[in-house]
């Protein structure tokens, strides 16, 4: 599973997206203000391409505090859907 080490700071972050993968899922965490809210985005989608490489219908969205507390939520989120399409995952992975 993605442990909280295993993602950079809020600080890199808010600088730039951080990206990663865990066994088939690929995952984005970015920085985004939307008025006076700044929010975490957090993206996932089947491997191997990179995020630009991939069909916006194909990735999952969902947004979190841009906090600590905010990045806890997107790591057992993505953890979840890793876990509900874990089949699906693992067989995207075999094709890489």
């Amino acid at each position: 599973m993605i442990e909280r080490n295993d993602i950079l700071s809020l600080q890199f972050i808010k600088k730039t997206p951080f990206t990663g993968s865990f066994k088939g899922m690929r995952y984005r965490l970015s920085f985004e203000k939307e008025e006076e809210n700044t929010l975490l985005c957090a993206v996932l989608w089947e491997g191997p391409y990179a995020y630009e490489a991939v069909d916006e219908e194909q990735k999952q969205m969902q947004e979190f505090a841009f906090s600590g507390e905010g990045i806890s939520a997107a790591i057992d989120w993505l953890n979840g859907q890793w876990s509900e399409g874990k089949e699906r995952f693992l067989r995207a992975k075999e094709n890489w």
